[in-house]
């Protein structure tokens, strides 16, 4: 394993330790590698390997020097990504072929939400682990970690059994060079029977910074041979073999026995290896072996079902053995046979993991089966406190096996008739853990339930086990007890939000965040605080839906600042995902409180977790939750009025929704396309780049005419309509009366149509301004006659939609309308007409500035004041009131050239008018202050 690298606990050595094999796609493993490893050596003291080059090419010789490496592995740990599922690597598309052909178990834990189906699609049907999920109603991922580790990993306490279980040990000497034929050499010893309990130890795992000569040593002084792999390489010199191993073992007496691997001269052997023995051929190795064991090699073999299990044990994990996968399961299902049920047990795991056969989740059940039949014998022979757990637990996972095969029913049943049974006996035994395993069945069957929607039937069983929980609580105290208590309280929760009662569902969330609160005081663990938040953000949410906004941002807040905490801690995608819902949530609440400005920060502070969540993952849903965020954003942004931002914010989102459309041709896909072009464009035109509007307009049409076609409903017909007007607007604004006019005409039927449908306001206000625009175009195209008929249908529109509903909107239109109505007049030469109607669009325009406010409703007054100022002689007040908004909205917004311009026009109007001393003076007066 020269070229590959391990993390172990506090830097040890990985001799003697599980050996855990870490693969993922290359572009993940510097930011996985590290968490991950932390993650599996904080549960099992094993020694997680890897690749630091994962992309580098190999040799032939590097690649069975690694395959060699691989077969010895007793997991595959699989951080799953999206790269790693799309995007050709070594992990997915050689390693993880390996392992299954070689029964390696593989454990893939998801990275990223919402990828087992992805998986299953490319990696067939395994079992994941999830992280993501912060669920209280579960156990935490941690627990379902360990579970799996201790099914497959061999610990320390049993690994010295598994040593101790051997009948000698001998020491295998080679160069390194030679390692493909120190394992040849290693099997041919163990195809002898007589050699098969007997353990062979080799520097594999002598690794840089270990003492090597204490390392030897003890292994000497432990074996009872010296077994040499005998090729030309040990003639090279220096070498480790010919200066340290071989005198050492001579001068120690201990037995020699070289095997001639490969041709090698015999005279430069002895010379360069003093008092070497003559060597052993392959044919001859049995009776070399035999003599050089004595004893030893004429015991015969143990048929004893403990010390077969234990030898299978070092054959499956390769404890001081070649691994040899069929002999260990062979060993492990002799002793399962014989009844053992260690062996039973082990052979349950290996079928449900896939380790030394081909995973059979049936064969497992099968298995378990049998183990629950043993344990039950023993529980019924001698009623413990042991012998009742080493009952209970495998009803425990026969019952999640079947579960895990969707078979719900014999889950239930092994609940209900055999492990409730169980515990009520054991409970009349007065057996510790039986109350709590009790309380266990109930909630497990209570969930049952509640995934069949008989939430009154769960709701009776939750209650029995929350009583003793309860009751564990007040007796014991502990960690443990307050930690299940607190899953009652959240599936109460979880059902009481179900059944749609949300104040009992609040109560019963708040008893539970009590107590994690304290939990996570005193454990300090990552998921007892995801957990807290989770449930923090869930009561949040409850408070918001009920109309409690002061209490729902309470709860969102304290969910925030556990979670930037765990980001900063961990910087784990799940925890930085949760971190950015949390500011989605706050946003949202504050919207729904009319505070836009905190609304907006908290967005800010979610965009770049987004950004890098969707950067590092490929992610659709990342890049969803990243487009949705954006559009989401800009929408805050535009109603503030900061439309370049706003324009930022969509202009990002617009390439993502372009590659969603690509990547799925569904309607929904398109039409969210369709509306982020035309949003974009909205804000161009806000902007001054009409050009851009126009573009983005006419990447929108083709899109609104397929999915009108295809849909046909209202919503679709609308879409169309309302973006070739839009369209239509800016051809007309750019001077394209031709072009226009096509836009306008495609979207003034179904306009019409739309209006007799529905009659909506929205619709009938668009059908005014296609007429409208129908008119300017006319205008424009010097037909007068028809301008006028689509400019009295478009004002007597309006003036039916100003009275039926006194929308703002309306009634700018409709003062636009006056306007227009008065220029025309004015052009006619019919200076009465345009007065009234300049006078008409004055009117609307005051009121909608009183009620509005806005920058826009003060430029447009003052517009219609100078309008009909020009036209009234005599007096100046009109022209005067008009400077003076200019004047005022040019010192508010200095940026905005046009107030200063418009200010200037009117002071030279006044000018013209009126003497101009007296006019400056006033000016001067106003900017020097009263007492100027």
């Amino acid at each position: 394993m020269s070229s590959l690298s391990y993390i172990t606990r506090a830097s040890s050595s990985p001799r003697g330790k599980p050996r855990v094999w870490l693969c993922c796609h290359p572009a993940d493993q510097a930011r996985l590698l590290e968490p991950l490893a932390k993650e599996l050596l904080e549960v099992a003291d094993c020694a997680v390997w890897y690749d630091p080059a994962p992309a580098a090419p190999l040799s032939e010789e590097e690649q069975a020097e690694r395959e060699a490496a691989l077969a010895d592995m007793q997991l595959f740990v699989m951080p799953v990504t999206r790269k790693l599922l799309l995007r050709n690597c070594r992990a997915r598309m050689e390693e993880l072929p390996f392992a299954r052909r070689h029964h390696v178990p593989i454990l893939p834990i998801l990275q990223e939400p919402g990828l087992e189906a992805l998986f299953n699609e490319k990696c067939g049907d395994l079992q994941c682990l999830d992280p993501n999920r912060a669920d209280p109603t579960a156990l935490p991922y941690a627990e379902k970690l360990k579970k799996y580790l201790d099914s497959v990993l061999v610990g320390d306490e049993l690994a010295a059994k598994v040593r101790a279980a051997f009948d000698a040990y001998i020491f295998l000497s080679y160069r390194k060079k030679d390692r493909r034929q120190a394992q040849d050499l290693m099997r041919l010893i163990h195809q002898n029977d007589f050699c098969r309990d007997i353990a062979i130890w080799y520097d594999e795992f002598l690794t840089p910074g270990e003492d090597f000569n204490a390392a030897i040593s003890q292994a000497l002084d432990k074996s009872r041979l010296f077994v040499l792999a005998v090729t030309p390489n040990l003639l090279e010199r220096p070498n480790y073999v010919m200066e340290e191993e071989f005198p050492r073992a001579r001068d120690g007496g201990k037995p020699i026995l070289p095997v001639e691997m490969d041709p090698t001269d015999r005279a430069a052997l002895e010379k360069a290896y003093p008092g070497i023995p003559a060597c052993a051929l392959s044919p001859a190795l049995p009776g070399e072996l035999k003599s050089a064991l004595g004893e030893l090699a004429k015991r015969e073999n143990n048929a004893d079902p403990a010390h077969n299990y234990f030898i299978g044990l070092a054959y499956l994990a390769g404890i001081d053995v070649e691994v040899d996968k069929e002999r260990g399961v062979g060993l492990i299902r002799a002793a399962a046979r014989a009844g053992l049920p260690e062996a039973i047990e082990k052979m349950a795991a290996v079928y449900r993991t896939g380790e030394g056969v081909e995973r059979n989740y049936r064969a497992a059940s099968q298995w378990q089966e049998r183990l629950v039949d043993a344990r039950r014998a023993e529980w019924e022979r001698a009623p413990s406190d042991i012998s009742f757990l080493r009952y209970a637990n495998p009803l425990w996972n026969l019952a999640d096996d079947y579960k895990a095969q969707g078979d719900n029913a014999n889950a239930a049943d092994i609940w209900n008739q055999e492990f409730l049974p169980l515990c009520n006996e054991a409970r009349a035994r007065n057996i510790s853990h039986a109350t709590r395993y009790s309380s266990i069945a109930y909630g497990m069957i209570g969930s049952l339930l509640l995934n069949q929607n008989d939430t009154s039937a769960a709701r009776r069983w939750f209650e029995e086990c929350m009583a003793l929980r309860w009751e564990l609580v007040k007796a014991t105290g502990t960690a443990e007890a307050r930690r299940d208590l607190t899953l009652s309280y959240s599936s109460l929760g979880e059902l009481c939000r179900a059944d749609g009662d949300l104040a009992a569902a609040r109560r019963w969330f708040e008893e539970s965040i009590a107590l994690h609160r304290a939990l996570a005081r005193e454990t300090g663990t990552v998921d007892a605080r995801r957990t807290l938040a989770t449930l923090c953000e869930w009561q949040g949410s409850l408070c918001q839906k009920q109309g409690d906004l002061p209490a729902a941002r309470n709860w969102f807040m304290e969910s925030l600042v556990l979670r930037r905490a765990l980001v900063e801690e961990t910087g784990a995608a799940a925890v930085r995902q949760e971190l950015a819902t949390s500011c989605e949530f706050l946003c949202a609440l504050c919207r729904k409180e009319g505070d836009l400005p905190t609304a907006r920060s908290w967005l800010e502070e979610g965009l770049p977790l987004r950004r890098a969540l969707a950067e590092e993952t490929g992610d659709p849903q990342a890049r969803q939750k990243l487009v949705g965020l954006c559009e989401w954003l800009g929408d805050l942004y535009q109603t503030e009025g900061n439309f370049a931002a706003a324009k930022a914010c969509f202009s990002e989102s617009l390439p993502l929704r372009r590659t969603f459309a690509r990547e799925s041709d569904a309607a929904e896909t398109r039409q969210k396309l369709a509306a982020v072009c035309e949003k974009l464009a909205g804000l161009c035109l806000k902007t001054g780049d009409p050009d851009t509007a126009r573009r983005l307009f006419e990447e929108s049409l083709p899109l609104r005419r397929t999915l009108a076609k295809e849909a046909g409903t209202p919503a679709a017909r609308q879409g169309l309509a309302f973006c070739s007007l839009r369209l239509g607007n800016v051809c007309l604004a750019k001077g394209e009366p031709a072009a226009a006019r096509r836009c306008l005409e495609e979207s003034l039927p179904l306009l019409r149509a739309l209006a007799e449908e529905n009659g909506a306001v929205e619709i009938r206000q668009a059908l005014a301004v296609n007429c409208d625009d129908l008119g300017e175009v006319c205008l424009a195209e010097g037909d007068r006659p028809a301008a006028i008929r689509w400019f009295k249908e478009s004002m007597e529109l309006l003036r039916t939609l100003a009275k039926e509903t006194g929308s703002p909107p309306v009634r700018q239109r409709l003062a636009a309308c006056y306007s227009r109505w008065g220029r025309l007049s004015q052009k006619k030469g019919d200076l009465a007409n345009a007065k009234a109607w300049f006078e008409s669009s004055l009117a609307l325009r005051r009121a909608l500035a009183k009620e509005l406010g806005t920058p826009q409703a003060r430029d447009d007054l003052a517009l219609a004041l100078f309008r009909l100022g020009t036209l009234t002689e005599g007096s100046n007040d009109l022209l005067l009131e008009a400077a003076d908004l200019w004047h005022a909205l040019s010192k508010e917004f200095p940026s905005v050239p046009k107030y200063a311009q418009h200010h200037a026009s009117a002071c030279t109007e006044i000018a013209d008018r009126s003497s101009v001393g007296r006019f400056f003076m006033r000016i001067a007066k106003k900017e020097k202050g009263p007492e100027g």
